[in-house]
């Protein structure tokens, strides 16, 4: 759940009236967009919308969101913004107030300092001051209404934009047009409306919007258990959360629950209710409880769940805000909702298609309007491994791979086909296991947890990842050269070499060129996948663990170890023997011999003496990195030093004396310094003063504030890393403090 504060429409607030003080904020949904539909129908027939009979005008009690008619609970729905103008505040409702703050003053520190000083006039402030002196005295003027009032018109325009629920599928499932100001109040009124409270929201403010429900309805509790978080806050829970350890299961979230809960959703059979943070915002609260709803906690949604769908669905909109805005009330409000219509059209049509497309079924809808694949009943008694042949084979097949999330999503939950994935990943086994012998690509065990878990990934297994990406490109009919991994890093220093080398005799021919770069974190294997074949991007960051595990499995059920066939493919008849434990590991392909058939015989020649040649006595332990020259190891460590930044100057020094006396030289640090100058500024484009100003070695100073050592150095700032700079300073404003906080914490000011 998001609010689009760019989409608003020109309303003069003054002239709503006040609700009469027996209305309890429902409003007839249909009745309300049935007299929308007749406004615009009416415009057909005058000349000028003022003379509309059928003008609809923004109001308290004619007021409602859209909610489809299979999700909404009756056409009576809640609408209660009028509370929003109670003078006397509750607990609740105070909260709502200064969530609205936050998200107005991280507005304002975008605004440019003339703006912010002219909006500060308007509101009767004093403007006079840096731009954080502003900011502060804005901040506590804003804790009146009317003040707040003036400044989110200027931030956020007229109306208080609108209120979107979405699925994590793409599909809007209601909108709520607010007049004033947004709060957790509009999201629970659309809740609140629902035919099923949903098991699992996602919103930015999930701790207020779960206080505010509860108090409305404090007979049921919406929010439970937990007040909405994924496990009990005692200490112990909130520490491991902290530590990354706490893992949540909610199972039914897969699988429904059997027998249902009273009063369960229909889709998952659980009546439990959680309110979690979306990843913008889930270190944004100060409550320490907090740490219980974030969405990593439970694995079912952790790397399936996309809780920035809504955020992409705004930025689409950009585009309309222009024209959207400058119309009237009942326009907007109508047009906005034909576009999400047909927004939902067009999501849901494209996923009908993929599930088909890699389905090889029927795929029909419930009562619920859910897609679901039409499949043979298999009795609960009769072994799986009986019923994977043919259909098995083809969902993973590379002809029948394509870039969507269906296509990575769907039977990715097989038994059979889990258990060989977890045998594979298995860090306990010996890691030199063989699980791919096939042509030239060779994977153990380590090449696999390199990519199944969350590490760097081999360049190994990343080279048959990118040789069936290239199998997929060649059935849709592309053509596409793929640079080996190994081969980029050469480009780098020391040597230099020529990227043109690398590349095909006919480029200009090839659809596309992939150049593989690698940058801390991992690859990412499905952007070439998708942006070759022009498809629309549906996977996150959140989404890595998944893929990185279908990944795997891809690689294992389409490549075989030459003369064992495909041992971890579950729909083969090794990997049936593999999952029940009837074949032995291998661990070496012997190579295979091959004699020379022909024999020559030696010719009678002159006599001539044979220089015997040179023999090198070579040491058990062969050459270490220790009898290395020290201006290679200098070298290597400045590479080093480049690649891991300053704390790697650090790891070397502790790692022995030979190390730490070449690190510790004036001339080394150094250096490195100027390399990573070098690799993040473009001298060339300034001038010679320019150069001498700021290309310049850095001191190591101790702050005044903390006593700690900190980098000191005029002009570029960053942590010594190849190419990435944190920023640009003129003028240092904290001198003799290793940052901001130590500098305001001894009582600094600017």
């Amino acid at each position: 759940m998001d609010l689009h504060k760019k989409g608003v429409f020109s309303m003069p607030v003054s002239d709503i009236e006040d609700p009469p003080p027996q209305f309890e904020g429902h409003v007839d949904i249909e009745e309300f967009w049935q007299s929308v539909d007749q406004e615009i129908v009416c415009r057909g027939f005058l000349q000028s919308n003022r003379e509309n009979p059928c003008k609809v005008s923004p109001s308290y009690v004619k007021w409602a969101p859209w909610i489809g008619p299979l999700t909404r609970a009756s056409k009576k729905v809640l609408n209660t913004e009028y509370a929003k103008l109670t003078a006397k505040k509750s607990v609740v409702e105070q909260a709502d107030i200064d969530i609205s703050e936050e998200r107005l003053s991280s507005e304002l520190m975008n605004l440019k300092v003339d703006a912010l000083r002219k909006l500060v006039k308007e509101c009767g402030v004093d403007s006079k001051g840096s731009k954080m002196d502003l900011l502060l005295r804005l901040r506590e003027e804003m804790k009146t209404r009317s003040t707040y009032d003036k400044v989110f018109q200027k931030v956020w325009g007229a109306s208080g934009g609108w209120a979107v629920i979405m699925c994590p599928c793409g599909i809007v499932n209601s909108v709520k047009f607010n007049i004033r100001a947004e709060s957790p109040r509009d999201y629970a009124d659309m809740l609140l409306s629902f035919k099923h409270f949903p098991n699992v929201v996602i919103y930015d403010f999930a701790r207020g919007l779960v206080t505010h429900t509860n108090f409305r309805e404090p007979e049921r509790l919406p929010f439970s258990p937990f007040e909405g978080r994924v496990a009990a806050a005692t200490p112990e829970n909130i520490a491991s959360a902290k530590r990354g350890e706490l893992k949540i299961n909610l199972s039914w979230l897969q699988i429904k629950k059997d027998p249902p809960d009273l009063n369960g959703h229909p889709a998952t059979g659980s009546a439990e209710h959680y309110a979690l943070y979306d990843t913008f915002h889930q270190y944004n609260t100060k409550d320490e409880k907090d740490a219980l709803r974030l969405i990593g906690l439970v694995p079912e949604l952790c790397g399936w769940v996309n809780s920035q769908i809504v955020e992409q669905l705004f930025s689409g909109m950009r585009k309309n805000n222009y024209f959207m805005n400058s119309l009237s009330p009942a326009s907007h409000i109508f047009l906005m909702r034909n576009i999400l219509h047909h927004h939902n059209e067009k999501v849901n049509q494209q996923a009908l298609e993929d599930l088909k497309r890699v389905s090889h079924g029927d795929v029909t809808l419930d009562a619920h309007g859910k897609a679901t694949l039409v499949h043979v009943n298999i009795p609960k008694d009769v072994d799986m491994a009986d019923h994977c042949g043919e259909q098995c084979e083809a969902l993973t097949m590379t002809s029948n791979l394509m870039p969507c999330r269906a296509s990575w999503t769907l039977g990715v939950h097989h038994p059979l086909q889990e258990q060989l994935v977890n045998y594979v990943l298995d860090e306990d086994r010996p890691m030199n296991e063989l699980i791919v012998k096939d042509g030239q690509t060779c994977l153990t065990r380590e090449n696999f947890v390199s990519l199944g878990l969350r590490r760097e990934m081999d360049s190994m297994v990343g080279n048959a990842c990118f040789r069936l990406i290239k199998e997929i490109f060649q059935h849709q009919g592309k053509d596409v050269y793929i640079v080996d991994l190994h081969i980029p890093p050469t480009w780098l220093l020391p040597s230099s070499c020529d990227p043109f080398l690398c590349l095909p005799l006919d480029p200009q021919k090839k659809d596309a060129l992939i150049f593989p770069l690698w940058t801390p974190g991992h690859f990412l294997l499905c952007y070439s996948w998708y942006a070759v074949l022009e498809a629309p991007f549906d996977f996150t960051v959140h989404d890595m663990p998944c893929l990185r595990r279908w990944w795997c499995t891809m690689l294992v059920e389409n490549l075989e170890i030459e003369g064992h066939g495909r041992r971890f493919a579950h729909f083969t008849e090794q990997g049936i023997q593999m999952a029940r434990g009837s074949l032995d590991p291998i661990f070496r392909i012997p190579r295979k011999r091959k004699y020379d058939e022909v024999t020559m015989e030696p010719v009678p020649l002159k006599p001539c003496k044979v220089k015997e040649p040179c023999r090198v006595e070579s040491s058990p332990e062969g050459i270490g990195i220790l009898q290395l020259p020290e201006e290679v190891l200098h070298k290597i460590f400045i590479l080093v030093v480049l690649q891991d930044g300053d704390p790697a100057i650090l790891t070397l020094a502790l790692t022995c004396t030979h190390f730490w006396k070449i690190v510790r030289e004036e001339s080394f640090l150094k250096e490195a310094h100027f390399c990573w100058l070098d690799s993040v500024v473009n001298w060339n484009s300034f001038s010679e003063e320019y150069k001498r100003t700021y290309r310049i070695p850095y001191l190591i100073s101790r702050c005044i504030q903390c006593d700690d050592l900190y980098k000191d150095c005029e002009g570029y700032w960053g942590s010594g890393q190849r190419g990435k700079l944190q920023g640009f300073y003129s003028e240092n404003d904290f001198a003799g403090y290793c940052c901001m906080n130590c500098f305001y914490v001894a009582g600094g000011t600017i």
